[in-house]
């Protein structure tokens, strides 16, 4: 694995493995929670807009086809992840397009309402399977699901206009705020070519978005609904992330858990409770959640909880079968080419390391058990009702 950093502010990641295709992704940092709370969905509509271009002007799908598999894009709550797939000669020829893109970001009115109808069409339909609600509601900070579908972020859409777009653009392709990562053995000659591309786009000096406070979020509309927000450490490094991974790996997964067997047990009083963990700007959040039938259950249903999710400690023992579970998992995740690379941008973004499999894997071996206590009972626990 090589990393490099461009002479305009970009950082490369270069996996040199011999594949049948390349893998690219496009990451910059950007996402819900860098939205103002009145352009709430705006970083969600600027991803739809910046592929519209791409297809409008350079018939990027086109090419796609012509030269490679498949092209998608992703809206998380820090990040913003641009992704193609491409036969190793073609794959310069497709950077070439995101630069045209990228330092000539123009913006069709046809497309642009286009694109406006389209997320708020993907916002209606959050409403519509139960178990993505609370999620939703989650992920988004600040994103309201009322009882009409109609949600804040729907009107915040309505109000957008060009220039909160191209202010936008100026803000997610700056200085510093970009990583490139290349998955897939090519020439060198062909290397040197795209990091001469790369760095021959001009980006802005970069600026500070603005941020929601991990935990800024509104209540459903009378919905009887709950759940448990876990706040980590502020300011969270590789290390806490590795924790949280054996955390969740023995705490979920762990059959005698006193949280999932009261919920499992009870089932007349919640038909619903998973987990789900958030990468908070500068924070790292996980949550449990629950659905009542009966919110009159649901004061009881808190207290019975409550006292063993703080009590919650593994042992030696179940802290190894963490270990060694979360090896697997980062196992898996390497083997799918477009995955790893994917993740390989998302965690550069959230903590400024490459993520190198076998560096990770040597780092959850190193963790100790003592280590790994403290780090427990630096966890924050905070309940929400929503």
């Amino acid at each position: 694995m090589r990393l490099k950093h461009l002479t305009n502010g970009m950082d490369l990641i270069y996996i040199p493995v011999k594949t049948f295709y390349n893998t690219v992704v496009v990451g910059a940092r950007g996402g819900y929670a860098y939205d103002a709370n009145d352009e709430i969905g705006l970083n969600h509509l600027y991803e739809h807009v910046f592929i519209a271009m791409l297809e409008r002007l350079y018939k990027y799908g086109e090419k796609i086809e012509k030269y490679g598999f498949s092209q998608n894009a992703f809206t998380f709550n820090s990040a913003m992840l641009f992704y193609f797939e491409q036969y190793r000669d073609s794959v310069l020829n497709i950077l070439k397009l995101f630069k045209k893109n990228i330092e000539k970001f123009m913006v069709d009115p046809k497309d642009f309402n286009i694109e406006k109808a389209s997320v708020k069409n993907e916002i209606s339909n959050w409403g519509k399977n139960y178990e993505n609600l609370i999620f939703d509601v989650v992920k988004r900070k600040g994103f309201v699901l009322a009882r009409n579908k109609r949600t804040d972020t729907q009107r915040n859409i309505n109000r957008l206009n060009f220039f909160s777009l191209l202010r936008e653009h100026n803000n997610i392709f700056s200085k510093g705020n970009v990583v490139v990562i290349l998955y897939g053995k090519v020439p060198e000659k062909t290397f040197d070519k795209i990091v001469d591309l790369l760095e021959s786009i001009k980006l802005p000096e970069g600026y500070e978005p603005n941020k929601f406070a991990v935990g800024d979020y509104r209540k459903i509309h009378k919905r009887n609904d709950t759940g448990i927000i876990i706040y980590n450490v502020k300011n969270p490094t590789f290390e806490d992330y590795l924790c949280e991974i054996i955390y969740k790996n023995t705490m979920v997964s762990y059959d005698d858990s006193m949280l999932f067997n009261f919920v499992r047990n009870r089932k007349r009083l919640a038909y619903n409770v998973d987990y789900e963990e958030i990468d908070g700007v500068g924070e790292r959040v996980f949550y449990f959640s629950f659905a009542f039938k009966n919110k009159n259950m649901l004061k009881d249903v808190m207290n019975e909880i409550k006292n063993p999710l703080r009590k919650f400690k593994q042992t030696k023992a179940e802290f190894n079968k963490g270990k060694k579970r979360a090896i697997i998992e980062f196992y898996k995740d390497a083997m799918d080419q477009s995955n790893f690379a994917l993740d390989l941008a998302y965690y550069y973004i959230l903590y400024g390391e490459a993520l190198d499999i076998h560096k990770i894997i040597n780092k959850i071996n190193a963790l100790k058990y003592e280590d790994y206590k403290k780090w427990l009972r630096k966890i924050k626990w905070k309940k929400l009702i929503l």
